[in-house]
């Protein structure tokens, strides 16, 4: 079965303040993002062999 397309929106806020390193404030939201999506996988994945 194809999965559904998901849509994912981000409500963020920011403050500009100069940072020598710009990339990591990067790197740190998708790690969260990333986190958050293997979870939901995993949680879906454990779904399925409860079928």
């Amino acid at each position: 079965m194809p999965r559904k397309p998901q849509v994912i929106t981000v409500n963020l806020t920011v403050s500009y303040i100069p940072h020598p390193n710009p990339e990591r404030g990067i790197n740190l939201l998708a790690g969260l993002v990333l986190k958050q999506l293997l979870k939901e996988d995993a949680e879906r994945g454990e779904n399925k062999g409860n079928m």
